[in-house]
């Protein structure tokens, strides 16, 4: 007995094996989302359901925003010190939400600012004293203006220049004073910055000094760092 080929049947098969062809070439060849270009680092933080980023936002990954059409095409002076993976400085914090708001495309995350109490949290990383490393500033473990490194009062020094805090994140004192989220005493006109700089005291580098500024002000002493949800 001669059996007819079924070609309904095939034609559905190859139509079938087409269509799949072309959606997987399609999602191969998608641009990727701001998330998958940055490929940022973030910890996980014990004992809490978010991730900090193991650095502070760099220069690198900022112009990679603007670059890419975020950032409102905003492009930060960097005073001549270099870019790269220096961290960003003259953002103000509505600068940075503008970042996040470009991060957060397609993301499979969510990212933000970390709250005061949630910076606080993970610069400590568990220690009690008023730095992560000991009581007192000492010498080598950050940048500001008498902690002892090249960097002292006069520039940013790349991120992860210094030993990272017993959770693993880096230049959580010292370098650039970090934007949070929170409003100063009810006021978010205010925000709070948490950290110190690469010219303040060693006394403002104490983890759980304070410091405010306007929303919309920049400053080569500030920057920022990420947690993602």
């Amino acid at each position: 007995m001669h059996l007819r080929p079924n070609h309904t049947r095939w034609k559905s098969s190859f139509a079938l094996a087409l269509t799949l062809m072309l959606v997987s070439t399609a999602i191969c060849s998608a641009a990727p989302t701001p998330e998958q270009l940055l490929a940022m680092a973030f910890v996980d933080i014990p004992n809490q359901s978010w991730k900090m980023a193991r650095y502070a936002v760099t220069f690198a990954q900022w112009d990679l925003c603007v670059k890419k059409g975020g950032c409102q095409a905003y492009d930060p002076a960097d005073q001549g010190w270099g870019r790269d993976n220096r961290p960003v400085i003259n953002v103000s914090w509505d600068d940075a939400q503008n970042f996040i708001d470009w991060l957060n495309l397609g993301a499979r995350h969510h990212y933000r600012l970390p709250t005061e109490e949630e910076w606080v949290y993970a610069a400590h990383g568990g220690t009690t004293t008023d730095y992560y490393w000991d009581s007192g500033v000492g010498s080598g473990h950050a940048n500001c203006y008498g902690c002892g490194s090249q960097w002292d009062g006069n520039q940013t020094a790349p991120v992860g220049s210094f030993p990272p805090n017993p959770y693993g994140l880096y230049d959580m004192l010292g370098n650039v004073a970090q934007w949070t989220d929170t409003c100063w005493a009810e006021d978010c006109v205010q925000r709070s910055l948490l950290g110190g700089s690469w010219s303040a005291d060693p006394q403002d580098l104490r983890v759980n000094f304070r410091a405010r500024l306007k929303a919309s002000s920049r400053s080569a002493h500030n920057g920022f760092r990420l947690i993602q949800d």
